[in-house]
Parts: structure tokens; sequence; C-alpha cells
């Protein structure tokens, strides 16, 4: 796993970003985070925006919030990423 300014994962969310990146192959860059409320359920993942080499996503935990990046390696995988968010994951 790539690792940004931080390198550890809530355990909620471990589960879903291993899967991200030994099940699709993505490379994901983690960012901040914070401690907050949210309404989510702990280990939820969101895609918060796309960019050109992938997408911003937010990740959710008993704690609260931390936000990353999953690089996609060409244009078919970034769909195929975004069709698994819209039907979950499996």
């Amino acid at each position: 796993m790539a690792r940004g300014k931080h390198k550890s994962v809530p355990r909620e969310l471990k589960k879903n970003i291993n899967w991200l990146e030994n099940k699709l192959g993505l490379k994901i860059i983690l960012g901040l985070s914070a401690c907050a409320r949210h309404k989510f359920s702990p280990g939820h993942i969101k895609l918060v925006g796309r960019t050109g080499a992938g997408f911003r996503a937010r990740g959710y935990s008993g704690n609260g919030i931390i936000d990353f990046f999953i690089v996609c390696r060409d244009e078919d995988l970034a769909d195929l990423v975004m069709s698994k968010f819209e039907v979950g994951f499996s």
C-alpha cells in the first residue's frame, strides 16, 4: 500500500482498502485523518471526486474520517472502480 503522510489505516477500513489494492490492483495514497462525527457506518468508503489520475475518496471509521486518493492506471480501470462503488463491493 502506498502511504502518503500517514501510514496507519483504521481497522474498519483495512478490509475495503485491501480489497481495492489486491482485487483491482489500485494504488492507494493515504491523506489526512480527522476526528469527526458522521452518519456513515464504520468501514464505509465514499468517492468525493474524480481527477485525471483517479479518485479522491473519504473513508469513515469509528474514530473519524480519513481522506485518501485512489490512483487508476487507465480510463477503463477508472470506469470499473466507478461501477463497483455504484453497485457495491463483491
